[in-house]
């Protein structure tokens, strides 16, 4: 890393986040997961494997023919016919360091999960957990110069919302959520710093997520509106390099999408959710239908699953009025993606624990807990402050656990 990276985490990183990712990995650690998922991940596992083995994207035909229904989790190329996982190939990236572990540690990489592959994934995760509450304790701390209820509002939304569960597991939300955070995070840089170093940093976030899965292409397009928006509205200056600097970004990160796909399933427009006839990809879901399962289902209620956003309403006002600038683009953001889920036929993201889908940004939307939970900490002026906040701390870990 050299002495530039030390300076990045001495002048934006604190001793506190630190100590607190630290803290969650050690817990985490406690409960690792015994079985890493199955299904979608399988799926990038073996392209990994393939490029790990034998330097090349497509799958030995003979794997891709038995697993699953044709184009669930494999899709045909149309010009060369050969296989490849239909999932965004950053999802393969992110995966390729632990194979390759496992790969010099034990001098094979089989098919099938292995007992060590299990261990060295799960070993593995805890580096994404240790940057997600990282980078989550720093957007907390940065927005609201609180280090108490900034840790508590970490913590509660770990464990007391379905993340914990996505933290545990081995598929791509806790990878998705990281890439969120870690795009939000250079945001908030940039507009602090005016550095074109985390402008940019923002934007190659930004691109993960879109070779993550190509719906996050709407918060690529919303960002690049964003700061057009800026440019033109707010900025006296109005600089012409700034609107290229913008249309620019985004228009490498489509570049990006559109290449990745004329690779892997043989033209630019194909996302690889066209091959599986069982899939029904639609944008024809009832949105009334959507607002009740989202909002008061048992299954996908984003309450039930994440119940800090109620605690959320009562610190809006407060977050507004101190950041009415970024409430304004998380507004935008979070409003904006919920409509076109709504509208989404596999909004539900089946086989699944709660509304995985909305996972990467319930934590953003959910910030202004923080300004409740510190008028909490002001009000209760005794001695027991602390007991009382943590027994109902530990009340809602317990409810949690008996919820799930």
């Amino acid at each position: 890393m050299g002495w530039s990276g030390f300076l990045f985490l001495k002048t934006y990183i604190s001793k506190t986040a630190l100590y607190l990712a630290s803290a969650v990995v050690l817990v985490e650690f406690l409960f690792l997961s015994a079985k890493p998922y199955a299904g979608d991940p399988y799926a990038w596992r073996e392209e990994a494997r393939s490029i790990i083995l034998y330097q090349q994207l497509y799958i030995d035909p003979d794997i891709a023919s038995k697993f699953g229904e044709p184009g669930q989790y494999y899709v045909r190329n149309i010009r060369n016919g050969k296989s490849y996982s239909k999932y965004g190939i950053f999802n393969t990236i992110a995966v390729i360091p632990p194979l390759l572990i496992e790969y010099v540690i034990t001098g094979e990489l089989p098919t099938m999960i292995a007992p060590s592959r299990a261990l060295i994934l799960s070993l593995y995760r805890l580096v994404t957990v240790f940057f997600i509450v990282l980078v989550f304790f720093q957007i907390s701390i940065t927005l609201s110069n609180k280090k108490l209820a900034s840790i508590i509002f970490v913590l509660m939304s770990i464990y007391s919302t379905y993340m914990w569960h996505y933290l545990r597991g081995t598929n791509s939300e806790a990878t998705q959520l990281l890439l969120f955070l870690s795009f939000f995070y250079s945001y908030l840089m940039f507009e602090r710093y005016k550095s074109n170093y985390f402008y940019f940093a923002s934007w190659l976030f930004v691109g993960c997520l879109v070779l993550t899965k190509s719906s996050y292409l709407l918060i690529a397009a919303l960002y690049c509106c964003w700061h057009l928006y800026n440019e033109y509205f707010l900025n006296k200056k109005r600089q012409i390099l700034g609107f290229i600097k913008h249309i620019f970004s985004s228009l490498l990160v489509l570049a990006a999408l559109l290449a990745t796909n004329t690779i892997k399933f043989g033209h630019p427009l194909l996302s690889g959710y066209h091959a599986w006839t069982n899939e029904n990809f639609h944008l024809n879901n009832s949105t009334f239908d959507f607002l009740y399962q989202i909002l008061f289902s048992e299954q996908w209620s984003i309450f039930s699953h994440y119940p800090i956003l109620l605690l959320s309403i009562f610190g809006f006002f407060t977050f507004y009025k101190t950041h009415k600038k970024t409430s304004i683009l998380i507004s935008v953001l979070f409003l904006c993606y919920f409509l076109f889920l709504s509208r989404l036929s596999i909004w539900k993201g089946e086989w699944s624990y709660g509304p995985r889908y909305l996972l990467f940004i319930l934590p953003i939307i959910s910030l202004p807990t923080i300004w409740t939970i510190d008028y909490l900490i002001q009000k209760i002026k005794t001695k027991n402050t602390f007991a009382i906040l943590g027994s109902l701390s530990l009340i809602g870990i317990l409810i949690f656990f008996i919820y799930i």
